[in-house]
C-alpha cells in the first residue's frame, strides 16, 4: 500500500514537472511572437520603394476614425453630383496596417488596372525562366506595336532594340492596352500555367478564361501590397516594379491632391460601354515616415467630374495625414 502511494507521489510529481515544462514553452513561444509582431519591418539604405516584412500575422484592429468620417461624409457630398453614379474607396496605412473603407466591396471592371498583375506574372516568369532576357524586341512606331525578334535577323546601324523589362515599362507607363496584349501572349506562350497560376494568386481570373474580372478597391489594393512587402516577387523585382509605377503619365487624380515633392507609384484605368464610364486609380502615396496605400474607383458619365472625385478624397486624405502627422 506505501509503495503503490509512493508511485502515485512520482508520477504527480511527473506531471506537475511536464505541465511546468509546457506553459514556459506556450509563455516564450507567445513572447517571441509578439516581439517579432512589434518590429515586423526590415530597413535598408539600399532601397525606396519597398519596406518588406519580417512577420506579420495581419491582425491590425486600429482604424483613423477621424479620416474614416471626413472620407465618409465627403463621398456622401460628391455623389450627390448627378454625374457620379458610385465611388468606392479604400485606405491602407503601410507602417501600422490600419485600413477601412468606404464601399469598398463594390465591385468594377479593373480595365488597365489589369497590367499590373500582368507586369507581376511576367516578373515572376522572369524568375522562373531567365532565359528570357536573352529575348529582344523591336518597337514599330507607326503602329506602336512591339515584336519579338527572330535570333537570326540582322538589326541596321541605329535600329533600337528593347528587352523586356523596357516592354513592361513601356505598357505600364503609359497604359498602353496593345503592349500589354503582346505581353500576355509573349508570356502565355513560354508557360501558360504560370502565368494563370499568378493571376489565380492575386486572386484573378486566369486569362486563359478569356472572362471579365471584376475587382473591389480593397482587392485590388492587395497588388500594392505584395510589392511594398516584396511578398511575392523578389525584392529586386518588387522595388523595380514599384518604380515602373512611380513614372506613370496619368497626373489628373491622385497625384493633384498632394504635393509635389511626395513620391507615388500608382496606376489608373479606364473603361466605358459608350453610355457608363469608369475611371479608377490606386497607389502607394509615400507620406515621409507614414506611406499608405490610397484606391478610388468611380463610376459615372462625366469623365473630368471622375477624375475630380479622385483629386478631391486624394486631397482630403492626404491634407489629414498631414495634419495627424504635424500634431
Amino acid at each position: 500500500m506505501r509503495s503503490t502511494n509512493y508511485l502515485l507521489i512520482i508520477l504527480l510529481c511527473i506531471s506537475f514537472f511536464a505541465l511546468g515544462l509546457l506553459i514556459n514553452k506556450i509563455f516564450t513561444e507567445n513572447q517571441k511572437k509578439h516581439k517579432m509582431n512589434s518590429e515586423y519591418r526590415v530597413t535598408s539604405s539600399e532601397t525606396k520603394f519597398t519596406n518588406p516584412l519580417l512577420d506579420c500575422d495581419g491582425e491590425f484592429n486600429y482604424i483613423n476614425p477621424i479620416l474614416e468620417k471626413k472620407l465618409q461624409e465627403k463621398v456622401t457630398e460628391l455623389k450627390r453630383n448627378v454625374s457620379i453614379n458610385q465611388i468606392s474607396v479604400y485606405f491602407r496605412g503601410l507602417q501600422g496596417g490600419n485600413w477601412f473603407g468606404v464601399n469598398e466591396r463594390e465591385k468594377f471592371i479593373p480595365a488597365g488596372l489589369n497590367q499590373v498583375p500582368l507586369m507581376l506574372s511576367t516578373f515572376r516568369l522572369i524568375e522562373e525562366h531567365p532565359s528570357v532576357l536573352q529575348d529582344k524586341f523591336l518597337f514599330n512606331e507607326t503602329t506602336e506595336i512591339f515584336s519579338k525578334m527572330d535570333s537570326n535577323v540582322v538589326i541596321n546601324d541605329g535600329t533600337q532594340v528593347f528587352d523586356i523589362y523596357d516592354v513592361i515599362e513601356y505598357m505600364i507607363k503609359y497604359s498602353h492596352n496593345p503592349t500589354a496584349g503582346f505581353l500576355l501572349d509573349y508570356s502565355m506562350k513560354i508557360d501558360q500555367r504560370l502565368i494563370d497560376n499568378v493571376f489565380v494568386d492575386l486572386g484573378m481570373t486566369a486569362p486563359s478564361k478569356n472572362e471579365i474580372h471584376q475587382l473591389t478597391t480593397k482587392e485590388y489594393a492587395s497588388f500594392f501590397r505584395v510589392l511594398y512587402n516584396s511578398s511575392y516577387l523578389s525584392r529586386t523585382h518588387s522595388e523595380k516594379a514599384l518604380s515602373i509605377l512611380s513614372e506613370t503619365d496619368f497626373k489628373d487624380g491622385i497625384m493633384k491632391g498632394i504635393d509635389d515633392n511626395i513620391v507615388i507609384a500608382h496606376k489608373s484605368g479606364f473603361v466605358t460601354d459608350d453610355v457608363v464610364f469608369q475611371l479608377h486609380e490606386c497607389g502607394i502615396i509615400y507620406f515621409p515616415d507614414n506611406p499608405y496605400i490610397l484606391c478610388v474607383m468611380v463610376r459615372g458619365q462625366n469623365i473630368n467630374e471622375m477624375a475630380n472625385v479622385i483629386e478631391q478624397i486624394s486631397k482630403l486624405t492626404y491634407e489629414e495625414i498631414k495634419s495627424q502627422a504635424a500634431e
